[in-house]
């Protein structure tokens, strides 16, 4: 009985977690909603939902963004779409915490289980991002990059939790020659990424979390010392192009360049860091407090051609810039204070040391990868993180205090 319990993992939460990871944003935002609802109506008299660690500061900021930009941006003059994305890539983030909550509940899945969840979904779609590299076979650097694109935190975390097992797991998730397997797929679409937010992500994790397993650090070093010897003989040019990428990473965030076509080019987070602090400076001085809400965007000239069809940029690869943008000054304390309640939140809930080192460097990394990428504010939700987060929540010795009733 108790081996046919190791290996057992939940279905359901296998398919949300692979809707969740091809499906767009918008697509994942319906059935989110959907999921809620039908969950709302059919537990009217007894509907409860655990409360979202930061959550108050979150929705402070959609509602501002959502009025402010009602009486700036006024949708019904300009159309309605630009305002309304905004509002759907916002929600999603708390959507993707309250589906992840009610799932874990109503299934009654343990942490074990959806650590096992977690592992399939990601050997899944570490064998996909694989695959369709080499389908490719392509030794260009950007279309081997981009043909097999990953979840940063997908593999990061899953990773993670190959390298450093949970306790609930003691030695294998469904068996020594099983998790072999899995974790060469893992790895090999970790480093196939060539992501340098990928390793940020998976750095604040290790920094923050378990460093009992000696084994564990073993093992990176080993792929560390692999990837060193593979990478050159087998793919010079893609290794080639990566390093220059890595020795690009101090100036890219940067705003200091001659913005030639040549620089826009090579240092775009730079150019869009620096136009969006051009189009700032022009704010009034209430506009500067609270943004222009939902809706605004930053003109980078005749440069938007590069990443999108349209005019001007909705969302820039920093996200704290893209909250200046539509929240002002008001905007950024929110979003820090997400952050750090979140991160407060964790430190004091009494759970198991795995748990919450694994809840505060995902976090961290949240915080961290916002620098260089939209962030989970501006459509980089990940319904694996807060899958994650539910179960540490879940593990609380306190979990009566956790949870609402309406």
């Amino acid at each position: 009985m108790n081996k046919v319990k190791e290996k057992k993992f939940s279905t359901p939460l296998l398919l949300l977690l692979l809707a969740s990871a091809v499906m767009n944003e918008y697509l994942q935002w319906i059935l989110f909603l959907v999921l809620l609802l039908w969950y709302t109506i059919s537990n009217l008299r007894h509907f409860f939902v655990r409360k979202m660690p930061g959550g108050f500061f979150l929705f402070c900021l959609i509602f501002q963004c959502f009025f402010v930009g009602a009486l700036i941006y006024r949708p019904g003059a300009r159309g309605y779409w630009p305002f309304l994305r905004d509002i759907i890539i916002t929600t999603n983030m708390a959507l993707c915490w309250y589906v992840a909550s009610i799932a874990v509940d109503t299934l009654k899945t343990d942490g074990a289980e959806v650590y096992r969840t977690i592992i399939l979904f990601s050997f899944i779609m570490s064998l996909y991002s694989i695959g369709i590299r080499f389908v490719n076979g392509t030794t260009d650097y950007s279309t081997f990059v981009e043909s097999g694109g990953i979840s940063g935190f997908i593999v990061s975390i899953s990773l993670y939790l190959m390298l450093f097992k949970p306790s609930s797991i003691e030695n294998h998730y469904f068996g020594r020659l099983v998790d072999l397997i899995i974790e060469l797929a893992i790895v090999l679409a970790f480093v196939f990424s060539f992501s340098r937010t990928t390793l940020i992500i998976f750095l604040c994790l290790i920094l923050c979390g378990e460093f009992d397993s000696m084994s564990a650090w073993g093992k990176i070093v080993l792929m560390l010392a692999l990837g060193a010897i593979a990478l050159p003989y087998f793919t010079p040019e893609i290794l080639d192009t990566f390093l220059k990428k890595v020795m690009r990473s101090v100036t890219e965030i940067s705003a200091s360049n001659l913005w030639d076509d040549y620089n826009v080019v090579m240092n775009w987070r730079g150019y869009e860091v620096h136009r969006a602090e051009l189009a700032y400076e022009k704010y009034t001085v209430l506009e500067k407090i609270f943004g222009k809400g939902f809706g605004a965007t930053v003109d980078v000239g005749q440069f938007a051609y590069l990443v999108t069809s349209e005019s001007a940029l909705p969302f820039l690869h920093n996200g704290y810039y893209t909250t200046l943008i539509k929240g002002g000054v008001v905007g950024i304390v929110l979003t820090i204070g997400y952050y750090c309640f979140a991160i407060y939140h964790y430190v004091k809930l009494s759970i198991p040391k795995y748990e919450k080192r694994l809840a505060i460097g995902i976090i961290i990394a949240m915080v961290v990868s916002m620098a260089v990428i939209h962030g989970f504010f501006w459509g980089g939700a990940q319904f694996i993180v807060f899958l994650v987060l539910v179960i540490a929540e879940k593990r609380s010795t306190r979990g009566e205090i956790l949870v609402k009733k309406f």
